[in-house]
């Protein structure tokens, strides 16, 4: 069984509105291991195969514990330039075909491909730097209640939990969040 990582995110005023987010490894920012270097190359290479086989075991463990529900619809988060990470891009298509009945699309975009990368701000600095910059491309579909979102890192969870907000609005009832990695930032969040 391959080891994974659960961590909690909730909004510092809204503590009540939590998601989960599952990921097989941790990443501290600055660490030279060869996962958390991958983790820096996925975002501009496809480095799929990298994580393909730790990821299918991850997911299938969290499907098995009934942590995750299988899904309708498989998103990728935008980064925070607009575009979408070209590793997440392709795990979501590999996992599209092991739902029966799921696909992938790049349903969640970015409103403000402009913004700046939130980089090593304060919790709540980080949290206000994402709301409202994600939006639906279109309506979600009656089949597409059930959606697991890719993204590469975890930090403060702030623009997980605004996709999944998103995403509810739109008319999701279950989102589950899967990422390559947690980051373990002392400089925002300490040990």
């Amino acid at each position: 069984m391959v080891h994974y990582e659960e961590e909690s995110a909730s909004y510092p005023e809204s503590p009540y509105f939590i998601i989960k987010v599952y990921a097989p490894k941790f990443y501290l920012k600055g660490h030279r291991d060869e996962y958390s270097e991958k983790i820096l190359e996925s975002k501009k290479i496809d480095l799929s195969e990298y994580f393909r086989e730790i990821m299918i075991s991850m997911i299938n463990n969290l499907v098995t514990e009934n942590k995750i529900d299988s899904p309708n619809l498989i998103v990728i988060a935008p980064n925070s330039h607009g575009g979408y990470s070209p590793t997440l891009r392709s795990l979501g298509k590999l996992f599209a075909t092991k739902f029966r009945g799921c696909k992938f699309e790049e349903v969640v975009i970015s409103i403000d491909p402009q913004r700046k990368n939130v980089g090593s701000q304060d919790l709540n600095s980080r949290f206000n730097k994402v709301k409202g910059h994600f939006s639906l491309s279109r309506p979600l579909l009656n089949s597409e209640k059930k959606i697991l979102v890719f993204d590469d890192t975890k930090v403060s969870g702030g623009s997980l939990l605004e996709i999944e907000k998103v995403l509810k609005d739109g008319g999701a009832e279950k989102v589950n969040h899967i990422c390559l990695s947690i980051s373990r930032n002392k400089d925002i969040f300490p040990l």
